[in-house]
């Protein structure tokens, strides 16, 4: 999508979307699981709990002057 407020300003904006999911494969680790304190984000999450959901928009502004003018 392309504004050009005047004739000297262009602005493009070009985005993804994205979303993810992420969930644990694996059962604890019994090694980890006798320290208690030793790992809270192994002892935190069950095998097929999910571990993230996120949905990102990128922000990403970009203004140049037109093709058609020079740098000084």
């Amino acid at each position: 999508m392309t504004f050009q407020p005047s004739d000297d300003l262009s602005i493009d904006w070009d985005t993804t979307l994205t979303y993810s999911l992420a969930w644990r494969t694996e059962s604890r680790d019994h090694k980890l699981v006798a320290n208690a304190d030793g790992n809270d984000g192994d002892n935190a999450f069950d095998k097929g709990s999910l571990i993230n959901n996120r949905a990102g928009l990128p922000r990403h502004r970009y203004c140049l002057p037109p093709a058609t003018s020079t740098w000084n």
